[in-house]
């Protein structure tokens, strides 16, 4: 792993020539400074360098740090500190310097295989405290940060780790529909090519395009999603008619429907408008729509409707289906009601779909719940932020 992963880029300049005194309360928050005239380097400056050296301006306080350059290794990158006795170096770039590496962010990152480096911290710590009473409940409090950031940055890396293979099996799951609608389709044309007119060739060639085109969107908004930096997944709401995205994803779903000789009704009114990312939206209606299906029994019927309110839209997926139990409701949309489920027709589920319209309906900015009673089918709502004009004056500001 290059050390390009742990720049900070955001960092704190100082004058060659401003005292020292000003500069120990920035240290206590930045923990690192860069001493630079416009844009001449000179160094940077750390709080171990102003105790080694407590001399009044900031120039004479520098040690040597050795620029290291983005591509640099992080067994390069700790040797270079452990042999200069610093905790942050300075990353060049086309001689021009771009950020600071501290020695505590690759020890978060390399956790429990540093255990020498954490002690030396600790050790560096200690000299630092009988080198100079001044700064000793402070260095105390900034080790006290640093052990709470390590075991933050650990837990973001277990979850970040945890996330990613869960992802990867919901894209395995996410795929499976789209392709039964495909090969089902191919299925009939391969067997019946021959009998078939052109119209009806037509009609499930549009409809292996129209899933074929889904299925490679949904692969790629997913490869997308799991690698995203910091959480932050890919997001780009806009005005859409909420009936017409609706038609189009029933259209996935249709071939695995008529297996089942189950009827779809989009009851949605055509001029219901929501501010919302339509990949995300899609993603939802396929999970539910399916979700429907698959625990229906056959001539089974699910009705789609949505209802407008001052600022958000709720839609309502209803199904004739056996209904759940009050111990599935609850768990339902939590990781733990991940588990082995059959439908009617003992198509094989996992629960992960459920899961993803969750987070897909919190990152629009709405809520997700079941209505249910068993024998009496189940009813999946959800909310989403309804379009206004405000909106797309806000997007644009």
């Amino acid at each position: 792993m290059k050390i390009e992963y742990f720049v900070k880029r955001d960092f704190k300049t100082a004058s060659a020539f401003v005292g020292v005194a000003a500069l120990k309360g920035i240290l206590l928050e930045y923990y690192a400074i860069v001493i630079m005239e416009e844009d001449q380097y000179f160094g940077v400056l750390t709080a171990i360098d102003i105790v080694r050296k407590p001399h009044i301006i900031a120039i004479d306080c520098l040690c040597d740090k050795t620029a290291i350059d983005l591509d640099c290794s992080l067994d390069i990158a700790l040797s270079k500190m452990k042999y200069e006795n610093t905790e942050v170096l300075p990353v060049f770039d086309n001689k021009k310097i771009i950020g600071l590496v501290f020695k505590s962010d690759i020890v978060e990152y390399l956790n429990e295989h540093n255990k020498e480096l954490q002690s030396e911290i600790e050790q560096q710590t200690e000299r630092l405290e009988k080198q100079n009473s001044e700064f000793k409940e402070k260095i105390q409090q900034q080790k006290l940060e640093l052990e709470n950031i390590i075991e933050q940055r650990t837990t973001e890396l277990i979850d970040l780790v945890e996330t990613k293979d869960k992802f990867i099996r919901i894209i395995a799951h996410e795929l499976r529909s789209p392709f039964n609608t495909i090969l089902g389709f191919l299925n009939l044309l391969q067997k019946n090519l021959r009998n078939y007119d052109l119209d009806k060739i037509e009609k499930f060639l549009t409809q292996i395009y129209s899933s074929a085109n889904i299925t490679f969107d949904l692969l790629v908004n997913l490869l997308d999603w799991l690698k995203a930096k910091d959480n932050k997944f890919p997001f780009n709401p806009e005005k859409t008619c909420i009936h017409k995205l609706l038609t189009e994803d029933i259209l996935t779903t249709s071939f695995c429907a008529e297996q089942k000789q189950i009827i779809i009704t989009n009851n949605v009114p055509e001029n219901i408008c929501a501010y919302i990312d339509k990949n995300m939206v899609r993603t939802i209606f396929r999970n539910l729509i399916t979700n429907a299906i698959k625990y229906s029994e056959i001539d089974g019927e699910i009705t789609i409707f949505a209802r407008e309110t001052e600022l958000l839209i709720e839609v309502s997926i209803k199904d004739t289906g056996h209904g759940l139990s009050p111990e599935i409701i609850e768990k339902i949309f939590k990781t733990e009601g991940i588990t082995s489920l059959t439908g009617t027709a003992n198509e094989q589920g996992t629960g992960l779909g459920l899961l993803i319209c969750k987070e897909f309906v919190e990152i629009e900015g709405g809520k997700i719940w079941v209505e249910s009673i068993l024998g009496q089918g189940s009813e999946f709502k959800f909310t989403l932020p309804k379009f206004v004009e405000q909106n797309t004056n806000d997007n644009n500001a």
